[in-house]
Formats: structure tokens, C-alpha cells, sequence
């Protein structure tokens, strides 16, 4: 199939890149998961590609709350392992969207899914906000609606990829993350 000047191949999208000055010769998946972090607990939603051509669809999809310990992560894991067996597909086909809250709350999740190959990438919290009170007209926040958000910006993103609106962040390590958190919330050391 023939999107533009681009080859659609089984989900794969060539000759575009989601990122500026960053290849990502992938430009679709199966699955889009989005991933509300809070310190106590993360909720995730987990939509496959096509139920985002129906707004009631994705708007409902079901989420997943589990603890943001390493028994919760091991759930949420599971669940991600049970959707693989389910469809034949590898971590690599999980297109998974993040907020940095606070850079430590995410660590563990992001460590875990980056050791297992998944692909994640990030959004700032102020991004998810914007995108659904001006994109979507949604005033109404709970932590799933963000996660349903971020599924559905990581889907909104891969189709247009030269959207300004939305800067999607490629981390390349847990530790990159960290380090990014830090010189971000510098401010916060120099009042103590």
C-alpha cells in the first residue's frame, strides 16, 4: 500500500521518521500503549492500531492499573507478554508512550521495558494535558483518560509525523532518563 511518497509493508512505514534528525524506519505498530505514571501506581492502556479509526472505540478501551513496584511491573508484563502469545508479536511491535513525572516514579517500568526490547518513548505531562483540551476538547482528567491520551498520541504522532504540537522523546537507556531529570529539575537543588 502507498501512503504519500511512503511503502506501507505489514505496519512498517519507510522513507519517513517520527523524531527530527532521528530515523525510526518504523513508523506504525500493532499496539499502541500509553502509560500514566503516578508514585504508588501506573495505569496503561494497551490499543491496537485499528481501533483508533473509531473514536468510541479507543476513547473505551479498557486499562490496566498495577502498582509501581516490581510485583505490579511484573503484572503489567505479563499482560503485555499475554497480548505477544496472543497475536505472534514481539516487544518491538509495542509502540509504548510515557510521561517523565518526576523521572524516579518511571525507572523501574522504563528499565524493565527497555531490557526487554520494547520501544518507548516519552511525552512531557504539560504535552498530554494540551493535546487533550485543544486537540481533543476533553476538559475531564483521570489517570486513564491520559493513558487512553497517550496511546492515542503515540497513533496521532506515528501519522503525522511533522505534527509540532506533540515532541516525542526516544530515550536510549534508563539512565539517559534519569540524567534528563535531573538537569531538568536543577532549579529544584539550589533552593534547598
Amino acid at each position: 500500500m502507498q501512503i504519500g511518497d511512503h511503502q506501507l509493508n505489514n505496519f512498517m512505514l519507510t522513507g519517513t521518521s517520527i523524531n527530527e534528525g532521528q530515523d525510526n524506519s518504523r513508523a506504525f505498530y500493532p499496539f499502541y500503549v500509553g502509560v500514566d505514571i503516578g508514585s504508588d501506581f501506573h495505569v496503561a492502556a494497551c490499543i491496537p492500531f485499528e481501533k483508533f479509526r473509531n473514536e468510541k472505540e479507543w476513547k473505551r478501551s479498557k486499562t490496566m492499573k498495577f502498582n509501581s513496584d516490581s510485583q505490579g511491573i511484573t503484572k503489567f508484563i505479563s499482560a503485555l507478554e499475554d497480548i505477544q502469545a496472543q497475536f505472534g508479536y514481539k516487544p518491538q511491535d509495542f509502540f509504548l508512550l510515557l510521561e517523565p513525572t518526576g523521572g524516579h516514579y518511571s525507572y523501574l517500568v522504563v528499565r524493565v521495558l527497555l531490557d526487554r526490547g520494547y520501544s518507548i518513548y516519552q511525552v512531557e505531562n504539560k504535552a498530554v494535558k494540551d493535546f487533550r483540551e485543544r486537540q481533543l476538547g476533553l476538559n475531564e482528567k483521570s489517570d486513564e483518560i491520559d493513558a487512553r491520551i497517550m496511546a492515542y498520541m503515540g497513533w496521532h504522532k506515528t501519522l503525522h509525523p511533522d505534527m509540532r504540537s506533540v515532541r516525542i522523546v526516544r530515550p536510549a537507556s534508563a539512565e539517559q532518563i534519569l540524567y534528563r531529570t535531573l538537569t531538568r529539575d536543577r532549579w529544584l537543588l539550589l533552593l534547598n
